[in-house]
């Protein structure tokens, strides 16, 4: 569709007023069949996004990426579900996703790139640019899932493992104190209570265990 091409570029040339006036014009035609209307609210996404709209891109993307499943238009399946991680890398959520969501976006940017190897209206250079962005995605989420694994194993670091702690590691145990975890959230009024453990070297222990965890 013509208009909708217009609408794309002045996205691209960042004329984001001028890009959403066409598109609301082009809204108004009462011919416009469903995929087209579809297009029109992943460009209102596209727009919401540039403009750092992120909270309405995200609702717009969401809502399109549900239709553009019940319409099997893959094309629009692909660019909604950019739209949606466009929209969650700007609000920072990436980092925070739990390992549920984190499995679930994976495997929304695997079909995403399957969907776009079969799509035979969209040129090479289109595929490319969907391609480099669904993959560039798929890396961030690695790499914060790679981040939140040695985050735990961070956590899960043995009392006898921090530095200072050597042969009391026993008493340590037998108070609960089994992790680096455990050491760095301890009170020093708690480690004193034990023998051989003074104000200054409970200090020392729970610094240690937390240097430990920060690594």
């Amino acid at each position: 569709m013509k208009g909708l091409d217009k609408v794309e570029n002045l996205i691209f040339e960042e004329k984001l007023a001028e890009a959403m006036n066409e598109l609301n014009d082009l809204e108004k035609d009462a011919q416009l069949s469903e995929t087209e209307r579809l297009a029109c609210m992943i460009l209102s996404s596209q727009i919401m996004i540039k403009s750092r709209n992120y909270d309405k891109g995200l609702l717009l993307a969401k809502v399109a990426f549900r239709k553009s499943i019940e319409l099997s238009e893959f094309s629009l399946v692909v660019d909604s579900t950019l739209s949606f991680f466009d929209s969650i890398y700007g609000l920072n959520m990436l980092e925070d996703l739990s390992t549920k969501e984190k499995k679930e976006y994976s495997k929304m940017i695997i079909r995403s790139q399957d969907l776009v190897k079969t799509i035979d209206t969209m040129s090479v250079k289109e595929k490319k640019h969907r391609m480099t962005k669904l993959g560039d995605y798929k890396k961030i989420l690695a790499v914060t899932e790679k981040k939140v694994i040695e985050k735990k194993v961070k956590k899960t670091i043995p009392i006898g493992n921090i530095k200072g702690v050597g042969q009391k590691a026993d008493i340590l145990k037998q108070k609960g104190i089994k992790t680096a975890k455990d050491l760095a959230k301890a009170k020093i009024e708690q480690l004193m209570e034990l023998k051989g453990i003074g104000e200054a070297t409970a200090k020392k222990l729970i610094n240690n265990a937390k240097e430990a965890i920060k690594g």
